[in-house]
């Protein structure tokens, strides 16, 4: 009971009450578990670019160096794009549970464990290769993490501000009242003009054309959307 009379003197005539919700992201958990992840994605990608661009040196590494083909031109290109590439920058650290052991193996490729690339160009690509599908792996075990996480925090905002939303459903409904209670004497009106035989005159008793009154209907029929929406509001112990 306490916690609908908390609800109830938080209700106003015109308006509910202003509330900032509270975003995951400031959530210092919930921060670094999605850095993580950006890790793991970001890092995959660029072993990507990395495995390409050694595929293009291969290729390059046996054609004329003088050759024009525009093929030949289109490729140089990519390869000194390749090669201008900045290093590495250093992941953000991050814990495995015991649990996620795709993660473990994941936050050490980020930590650079994986040994030098050997010179055989094959090699190499298959290196890049169990990089890439491990970095994967490990990203496809941290989106469990952060949706875990997303789950919980979201849970513990929803309750928090389950009182500010509580009192913005029963102020939407008293707006839909009076709306209601609006169109009800503009249609009582409506009625009084026909009944004086007084013709159509559109030109000048116009008015917009909306669906909300319609849809709304009236609070006297059971079977209206307001109805239901104030039998909704009292199953919830709202009004």
């Amino acid at each position: 009971m306490a916690t609908l009379k908390k609800i109830r003197d938080l209700i106003t005539p015109d308006t509910a009450p202003e509330f900032t919700v509270p975003r995951l992201a400031d959530d210092p958990e919930y921060a670094a578990a999605a850095a993580l992840l950006a890790a793991f994605r970001e890092r995959c990608e660029r072993l990507k670019v990395e495995r390409d661009g050694r595929d293009l040196e291969k290729y390059l590494a046996g054609r004329d160096v003088d050759s024009r083909s525009t093929t030949d031109v289109q490729l140089r290109k990519r390869l000194a794009a390749f090669l201008a590439l900045p290093p590495i920058g250093v992941a953000p650290e991050g814990f495995a549970p015991a649990e996620f052991p795709a993660l473990r193996l994941g936050l050490a490729i980020l930590a650079g464990t994986p040994a030098p690339a050997p010179l055989d160009h094959e090699a190499r690509r298959r290196e890049l290769d169990n990089q890439i599908d491990t970095l994967w792996a490990a990203a496809c075990e941290q989106h469990e993490i952060v949706e875990e996480l997303a789950s919980r925090l979201t849970l513990e905002i929803a309750t928090e501000i389950k009182p500010v939303w509580d009192a913005l459903q029963v102020e939407m409904y008293r707006a839909a009242q009076e709306l209601a209670r609006c169109a009800r004497r503009v249609r009582e009106f409506r009625s009084e003009i026909n009944s004086a035989g007084v013709r159509e005159c559109s030109h000048v008793l116009s008015m917009p054309n909306v669906r909300s009154p319609l849809i709304l209907g009236d609070e006297t029929q059971w079977d209206s959307e307001i109805s239901g929406w104030r039998r909704i509001l009292e199953a919830k112990g709202l009004i």
